[in-house]
């Protein structure tokens, strides 16, 4: 089955000739629905930006730091806040292949199908992460800060496990929230971001 979706993915890919796509897995049958997220991290690895939940800003954020990192972003969710280390816990479940080290095919862990990988993060460095927000896409969320490798693997969240220090206040997410999927890219990107909103005019806030 999960050969399957991926090759009905790529057919779609190629049939209407896009290089970015995001999936409403929670619409698949309970079945099926995490039999999506082994193609999806395929996709990536080919340099198809993909995301589940038929997140369409995190797919925006996706195409954005990818086409200025060159890189393929990786998508996570907030697991845990640690104001005492200013640190954020970022899970997800898949992540572009060539990023991770030490990977391995794993059955996901929810609805007992499906399957995903799991791996550490290949290197540490300074990430950008974005989330576009706001009922009209008015808003950028942007925390930069060192990406590790989570201390200890926690098999109650998805199998791409990672941490980061953040440079700003991480107490901020409290008055700001964010909601959905972060993406997150090597290097520093926040002045071509800035830009970026000055000439769409979208308010940026800074963690």
């Amino acid at each position: 089955m999960t050969a399957k979706i991926f090759i009905a993915m790529k057919k779609i890919l190629e049939r209407y000739q896009v290089d970015a796509i995001a999936i409403r897995d929670v619409e698949f049958p309970e079945m099926l629905h995490n039999t999506v997220y082994l193609p999806l991290a395929l996709l990536n690895k080919q340099g198809i930006a993909t995301v589940a939940e038929g997140d369409i800003y995190a797919i925006l954020g996706m195409i954005i730091l990818y086409k200025l990192s060159n890189q393929m972003p990786i998508i996570g969710k907030i697991s845990k806040i640690i104001t005492s280390e200013n640190k954020l816990v970022i899970s997800y479940e898949y992540a572009p292949p060539q990023l991770l080290k030490n990977r391995v095919v794993v059955s996901s862990q929810f609805f007992g199908g499906g399957l995903s990988l799991k791996g550490e993060i290949k290197e540490e460095g300074l990430v950008t992460a974005i989330r576009i927000g706001g009922k009209q896409c008015d808003k950028i969320t942007i925390i930069q800060g060192i990406i590790k490798p989570s201390e200890q693997y926690d098999p109650t969240l998805p199998p791409l496990q990672f941490s980061v220090k953040v440079n700003g206040n991480v107490k901020r997410l409290f008055e700001y929230g964010i909601g959905g999927n972060l993406t997150f890219s090597f290097g520093d990107f926040v002045p071509h971001i800035e830009d970026l909103a000055k000439m769409l005019n979208v308010k940026i806030i800074r963690i």
